[in-house]
């Protein structure tokens, strides 16, 4: 799908559907910044209206998105998306290279990631170095350990990139991490950044990255 996208040019508002499982993914294609045609500033979204994984063993991130702007993932009231990377030390989904105007709710989002820091970190990465994303809402989704494996991320969300604005992490489910929930070890160069009505917690015992 990626590959399709990176290789097209969008002309209009984009509506995808998942309609069944993609598993052996290997992550090996980024999303890119999407080539628009005619008036651009076009909305693409990402759904499911029945339960689908999208997983594999990904030696990067197994959603990358480089660039992307205004893109929505959106699992629904029953949160039908579940993206899951068994890779040992990487994360499910990575924002890298300004993304903007990035939306991933109603998700469950796995990973057994244990990447103690840097820019392979989390379940979910927001930037690799100076990556300057924006605009990134967070919200609703399940946030926890692989369910394949039963082992946990060591950071579920994790952040070491420079410049990262108007970040938003809102009512997630947070759960079965080793050591933090939400990470950001570059927050001096960041700025306003909401994170409300998330919750904390582990049900496993030792099997945590």
């Amino acid at each position: 799908m990626f590959d399709s996208l990176n290789n097209n040019v969008v002309i209009g508002n984009l509506f995808i559907e998942i309609t069944s499982n993609l598993s052996s993914e290997s992550g090996e294609v980024a999303l890119n910044t999407i080539n628009e045609g005619g008036v651009g500033s076009y909305q693409i979204r990402m759904l499911a209206n029945s339960a689908v994984t999208i997983s594999g063993t990904a030696p990067n991130a197994l959603v990358r998105l480089s660039g992307v702007s205004r893109f929505t993932t959106d699992g629904g009231n029953s949160k039908n998306i579940t993206i899951r990377n068994n890779h040992f030390a990487n994360p499910a989904i990575a924002f890298i290279n300004t993304c903007s105007q990035y939306t991933v709710k109603n998700c469950i989002i796995e990973s057994e990631n244990t990447t103690v820091s840097g820019n392979n970190s989390g379940t979910i990465n927001l930037g690799m170095g100076s990556s300057f994303n924006n605009n990134i809402v967070i919200s609703n989704n399940i946030i926890r350990n692989s369910s394949a494996t039963n082992i946990g991320s060591v950071n579920a969300i994790y952040s070491n990139a420079a410049g990262q604005s108007n970040i938003s992490i809102l009512n997630n489910e947070i759960y079965n991490f080793g050591s933090y929930g939400i990470n950001t070890t570059n927050a001096n160069a960041s700025s306003n950044w909401v994170i409300a009505g998330n919750s904390f917690y582990r049900t496993l015992g030792s099997t945590i990255g």
